[in-house]
């Protein structure tokens, strides 16, 4: 009996180490796919935040040009008038 018992603990405790063993290398699978997600993601705002910063940059030109020409049109409009 006492045999048995010494068997089944052997059992159980190969059991746990094989279970620790794929637990540890699932949390390292993890870690890797998060952190490849994090990398593209993070390099993909960044190329928004970059378009996005080169449109506000073309609109400001685009607003500063048209500004400049309403000034010319207001003040010859008021010269001629």
């Amino acid at each position: 009996m006492e045999a048995m018992k010494y068997h089944h603990v052997e059992i159980v405790h190969d059991i746990l180490n094989e279970y620790n063993a794929i637990e540890a290398e699932s949390k390292t699978r993890y870690r890797g796919v998060v952190q490849g997600l994090r990398e593209q993601h993070n390099s993909k705002v960044g190329a928004y935040k970059e378009v996005v910063r080169v449109l506000q940059d073309e609109l400001a030109h685009s607003n500063a040009h048209w500004d400049s020409i309403m000034k010319v049109r207001t003040g010859t409009c008021t010269q001629h008038a």
